[in-house]
């Protein structure tokens, strides 16, 4: 399994990739942020820069699925979250990023900025997560689907964390 520590290219990955977004979405995306492990610095991770791009509405889909496969990304919806357009690219593994599409003022769009900015503010949050992160790593060394619902469940808890925090 790719597993890294933070590398200080992920943020001109996404830098790169925005300015891509942006050419090819036009007033389509209101906002493009980079969110997921590669946003938080120090935090490790996959190495996937994952993207949230906040659109007005959710239809037609072709506003952003066509600027999406022309950037080369593959739609690949998430069973338990159709509000939450998912693409990633390249079509094959290894996988480079992850563009999530949601709505402006939404709770998908707030909880991903949310925790983001969370986990760079709280160096508890920061640690507890990381550490997590690189235990579970050692356990499932090469099984990335039970990695990624292992850290489902301290991630809710920190995403809970950060709601008190900025809704409390």
């Amino acid at each position: 399994m790719l597993f890294n520590e933070y590398r200080t290219e992920w943020p001109i990955a996404f830098e790169k990739e925005k300015k891509a977004l942006v050419a090819e979405f036009g007033d389509v995306a209101l906002e493009i942020h980079h969110i997921g492990s590669t946003s938080v610095p120090g935090m490790p991770g996959k190495g996937i820069i994952d993207i949230l791009v906040i659109v007005s509405s959710l239809m037609p889909s072709e506003a952003y699925d066509k600027p999406l496969r022309r950037l080369g990304y593959i739609n690949r919806p998430v069973p338990d979250r159709p509000e939450s357009p998912f693409y990633t690219k390249p079509s094959v593994k290894p996988r480079t990023h992850n563009v999530h599409i949601a709505v402006q003022n939404g709770e998908i769009a707030r909880n991903h900025i949310m925790f983001r900015d969370y986990l760079r503010a709280d160096r508890g949050a920061f640690d507890r997560y990381a550490a997590y992160k690189r235990g579970q790593i050692e356990t499932t060394p090469d099984e990335w689907d039970k990695y990624s619902r292992n850290k489902l469940e301290v991630a809710a808890q920190i995403l809970k964390e950060a709601r008190e925090k900025y809704d409390g």
